[in-house]
């Protein structure tokens, strides 16, 4: 099986802010955490309006049932509540290559 990353880009609606967005932060990881096959989430923006969401999964039939978890969920309705649907763009991919650095304190 590939590892997959699901990578969510979008621009918050008109009048939202990024505090709104931190208010969602817990009830999604919450959400997300409780999946099988869930292995990583960040979530980050440019300042510039842009946002990205970013999270690995086990494998594809994983990530595509971890996203209609979110969907369906109140905290994933709450963060999409958020979002300029317009600007709204999900893609599933499975991980060409991946490496992870050291940890520096060891």
């Amino acid at each position: 099986m590939t590892t997959v990353v699901e990578m969510v880009t979008f621009k918050l609606a008109a009048g939202i802010n990024e505090a709104q967005v931190a208010e969602t932060y817990e009830g999604v990881n919450n959400i997300l955490v409780a999946q099988p096959g869930f292995h990583y989430r960040s979530q980050s923006h440019d300042g510039k309006g842009n946002w990205f969401d970013v999270i690995y999964w086990e494998n594809m039939e994983m990530a595509k049932a971890g996203s209609a978890a979110f969907i369906d969920s109140s905290a994933g309705q709450a963060l999409c509540a958020l979002i300029d649907e317009e600007s709204c763009k999900v893609l599933h991919m499975p991980v060409a290559t991946s490496t992870m650095g050291c940890d520096p304190d060891n």
